[in-house]
Parts: structure tokens; C-alpha cells; sequence
């Protein structure tokens, strides 16, 4: 059976050190896609996987925190996983930024608007530039949790994607 997406967790896989976890929900992708007539399920649900994928990557990278900037370049979506049912697609961060999983799941480091609010004093200060490498205003959508929130929020987006792809 296919996962849907990563979110975070702790266990290694042997695809450049990618943290990866699980989310359900392919269960109500199968039952829609039993209405319908023609279906190409096996390459179909593979493709609607990818693009469901590459959607909440790129949902992901609208609000991941960047500071140097690793974190957000090593967002992938990929398919470690076999063709069609046996794909195993999943949107990941981690190679290069070991860190992605204490970003990610760290509610108590500010990130965004927060931060900017925060640390108002010390982003106008900043002289050196080593004051001005870590105090500079942050994107204020920022935010931990940058791979499970746009995957719950867009969660009926991406369900609609696999099954247009499953469909098609």
C-alpha cells in the first residue's frame, strides 16, 4: 500500500538521510476512486501521487524558516517506492539540514512575524556582519510545523489531486 506523504519523524531511510513518517488517508482516496468507470489506477495513482506531492512541497515552501537557507533546499518529493500501487511517494526535508526535524517540530523557537516582532531591536542594530547573519527580518509566514500544517490544511486538495490523477 502507498503512502501519501512524510510529515517528520525519526526514522532514517536510506534516500540521502531523509527523516521520514507516514499520513493516512488513502482509504477515502480508494473509496472515491471505486465510482468511477475507467480508470488507469496502477500509473494514474502514481502520477496523482507525485502531484499531490510536489503540492504540499510547494505549499511547504512558502512558510519553512530560512536563516542560511538549507532547510528549505533540501525539500523533496520523491517516490522511494515501486510503480503505480507500490508507489511510495513522500515530501521530506533533512539532507543537508539535519536540524529540519527540531525546526520543524520546536513550538517554542519563534519563526516569522514572531520573530521579526521579537528581535525588532537587535534586526535594526545589527552593525557586523555577524550580527546581520542571524538579526534580519524573517518571511512572516515563517513557521514550525512547515511540512504538517499545509498537509492538513490542503489535505482535501491533495486527495482530489491522486484522484485526478487515478482518473485520468
Amino acid at each position: 500500500m502507498a503512502r501519501l506523504f512524510s510529515l517528520y519523524g525519526a526514522r532514517r531511510v536510506a534516500t540521502g538521510g531523509f527523516q521520514l513518517s507516514r499520513m493516512t488517508g488513502l482509504k477515502s482516496v480508494l473509496g472515491k476512486l471505486k465510482s468511477v468507470k475507467t480508470v488507469r489506477l496502477g500509473p494514474g495513482f502514481e502520477v496523482g501521487l507525485k502531484q499531490a506531492g510536489l503540492f504540499l512541497l510547494g505549499a511547504s515552501q512558502r512558510i519553512v524558516p530560512v536563516w542560511r537557507g538549507p532547510l528549505k533546499a533540501s525539500g523533496r518529493t520523491l517516490n522511494i517506492g515501486g510503480k503505480g500501487y507500490l508507489a511510495d511517494v513522500v515530501v521530506a526535508y533533512g539532507s543537508g539540514a539535519p536540524y529540519a526535524i527540531t525546526v520543524h517540530e520546536d513550538l517554542t523557537k519563534v519563526h516569522g512575524a514572531v520573530f521579526n516582532r521579537r528581535y525588532a531591536g537587535e534586526i535594526s542594530a545589527a552593525q557586523t556582519p555577524e550580527q546581520k547573519a542571524y538579526y534580519f527580518k524573517r518571511g512572516e509566514n515563517q513557521q514550525a510545523k512547515f511540512l504538517e500544517a499545509p498537509a492538513r490544511q490542503y489535505r482535501p486538495q491533495m486527495i482530489a489531486l491522486i484522484y485526478k490523477g487515478a482518473s485520468t
